[in-house]
């Protein structure tokens, strides 16, 4: 297969990475702003939980379709990514739920299009590494936006998005120009969909993990914010994302020299732990450091099935597998709202996240070690 990777060494680096950062940024947009959207529009829980529903609604349906062209999808998703957030910069509650809709068909476009661009134009030996790089600028994204949001004296959140909607833009003209101008290969960015049974683990893996990292992080902020009576939400949700962004930089190098398997149990259970101490912890310092545990176990987790599944199904490359995801994320924060809602505390709201990584465990002991470390 000696041009089957072409397409990986010849895109640009640069024009994905932009893109994904980006990506990272509004994937998260909801969460720092939350507290601050709610006073404004005068939301409730379960309003609130609406929105990431909508989010990841239809950032799922769109994930499923994204790996029929992923050249053309890529492109397009940041197109509409950005349509999406200049017109949030611009709403009212009504009117946010279509800017909602608009971004996260985006980003299920361009998410699932450049992450299998990526894991599977990779060598088999390298695909760990690659993947986890690519998801660590995914995360400086989403640290960065929550950053620039909370500390940038006099920096208006209108302006700031709408700052962001044109950066999406460009990215989104860039990357078409640079992905028209690649040769296609023996194996194009037209991927046929296809199912194995084996398939339904990652499927399950994709939907519970990526429904618990934004159930976290888009709740962390007025949970922390609620039990310390202070300003300190938007604080824990950038150490959740600082500790996720230094956990997927150490991943690279981790899954060189450690079995897959142990770094993906370790990581499960660091999480687990994390979730425990954010629903008993009462004091301001165990609640940041629970964020920070919080983010350091999830940051592995992502790339780590990515790559195990591009490892034990090469070829299968369908979307509904990385769609899950999406639905996860639609679903599991929007459940967390309602038990919050119901109980009238985000604390037991947190049993739910505890139960989905109980059972990421589960499944994690049905996958087997595929081919020890990595080479650098």
């Amino acid at each position: 297969m000696p041009n089957q990777r072409l397409l990986f060494r010849a895109v640009p680096r640069a024009a994905l990475y932009l893109a994904f950062a980006i990506t990272g940024a509004v994937t998260n947009l909801l969460g720092p702003m939350l507290p601050e959207l709610e006073r404004q529009w005068r939301m409730d829980h379960r309003q609130s939980g609406e929105l990431f529903t909508l989010q990841f609604a239809f950032s799922t349906l769109t994930s499923i379709i994204a790996s029929r062209n992923l050249r053309f999808a890529a492109p397009l998703g940041m197109v509409l990514i950005g349509c999406g957030v200049f017109l949030l910069s611009h709403s009212d509650l009504q009117l946010a739920k279509a800017a909602v809709i608009l971004f996260g068909a985006g980003l299920g476009f361009s998410i699932t299009s450049i992450n299998l661009l990526v894991a599977f134009e990779s060598a088999p030996e390298r695909t760990s590494f690659e993947v986890a790089l690519l998801n660590f600028i995914w995360v400086a994204g989403a640290i960065g936006f929550a950053l620039a949001y909370s500390y940038i004296p006099g920096m208006p959140w209108k302006g700031l998005l709408a700052g962001l909607a044109s950066l999406a833009i460009l990215s989104g003209v860039t990357l078409a120009a640079t992905l028209r101008m690649l040769p296609r290969t023996s194996t194009p960015s037209q991927v046929a969909p296809g199912f194995n049974p084996l398939s339904l683990l990652f499927a399950l893996f994709f939907f519970l993990y990526v429904g618990v990292e934004v159930g976290l992080s888009g709740w962390l902020p007025l949970h922390v914010s609620r039990v310390t009576q202070s300003s300190m939400g938007a604080t824990a949700v950038a150490i959740f994302w600082g500790a996720m962004l230094t956990g997927r930089l150490l991943t690279t190098v981790f899954v060189r020299y450690f079995p897959r398997r142990m770094y993906l149990f370790l990581s499960l259970g660091t999480a687990l732990l994390a979730t425990l101490m954010l629903a008993y912890s009462h004091s301001a310092a165990t609640l940041l450091f629970a964020a920070g545990i919080a983010g350091a176990g999830m940051s592995a987790l992502f790339p780590l099935n990515l790559a195990w599944f591009a490892f034990s199904l090469p070829g299968h490359r369908s979307g509904w597998v990385l769609a899950c995801g999406g639905l996860g994320a639609a679903l599991l924060p929007a459940l967390m709202g309602a038990v919050s809602t119901h109980n009238d505390s985000i604390r037991v709201g947190l049993v739910v996240p505890m139960v989905a990584v109980t059972l990421l465990m589960v499944i994690a002991s049905f996958y087997r070690e595929p081919g020890g470390t990595e080479q650098p």
